[in-house]
């Protein structure tokens, strides 16, 4: 059985490999990291975006498109706040990704709590400023046909 401290020190592991892996575009290692069940919430995401993706293989679709959509990605400043249940991990950081489709950049801070079982990420709550994320994809309008257009392709080609 692991200790506290132990089980402390692999969560927090799994958020440093969680935004690495993403960083890297490496989707396959990053679903790795979620539980089957898993869930991610994002309350202040903008119209056409979604605010709630439930089980591992939906994140892997929302996520599928990444790799064509963004250019250069890095989540640098990252600080991570203990909590005192272990199983809990609160993580700072800034993203700086390159929007391939409109060539602009994408620079926003993030706050991320992360619930953890095993090592594995069962609910990821994602706060970020939405205004930033519209405009670096050049409106609400852009962002939705953006987002549905990626999530059409992922579904159209895993049928």
């Amino acid at each position: 059985m692991q200790s506290e401290q132990d089980m402390r020190r692999i969560n927090e592991q799994t958020v440093r490999d969680f935004l690495h892996l993403l960083a890297e575009k490496n989707l396959d290692a990053w679903a790795d990291l979620w539980t089957e069940d898993a869930v991610q919430e994002m309350p202040f995401s903008p119209a056409g975006f979604p605010t709630k993706i439930e089980g591992r293989n939906a994140l892997l679709k929302h996520y599928s498109g990444l790799p064509k959509a963004y250019g250069a990605m890095s989540f640098p400043n990252l600080v991570i706040y203990p909590m005192l249940d272990s199983s809990w991990v609160l993580a700072e950081f800034r993203g700086e990704i390159d929007v391939l489709v409109t060539g602009r950049p994408y620079n926003n801070h993030y706050c991320g709590l992360f619930h953890l079982n095993n090592g594995k990420i069962s609910l990821y709550r994602e706060y970020y400023n939405p205004t930033v994320l519209t405009e670096a994809f050049g409106g609400a309008s852009e962002l939705s046909q953006s987002f549905t257009r990626i999530s059409h392709k992922f579904y159209d080609s895993n049928l």
